[in-house]
């Protein structure tokens, strides 16, 4: 479990420059206005789904 976690902060703190690669990333976007993201990509998951899944899976809710 600390694997993941510690994979997770990896990713959600790499950065290019000043920008943070995962911030388009947290969230799914919206559906009916990206329709064709959810055409190419048949099993989306957000980033905050899996940081979900990872404390869910810990027994906690803490912060990553």
């Amino acid at each position: 479990d600390d694997s993941l976690r510690i994979l997770y902060n990896a990713v959600k703190n790499y950065k290019l420059g000043a920008q943070t690669l995962i911030d388009p990333f947290m969230k799914l976007p919206n559906r009916r206005f990206h329709q064709d993201y959810y055409e190419e990509i048949k099993r989306p998951i957000a980033m905050s789904v899996i940081k979900n899944h990872i404390q869910v899976r810990r027994g906690t809710r803490d912060v990553l």
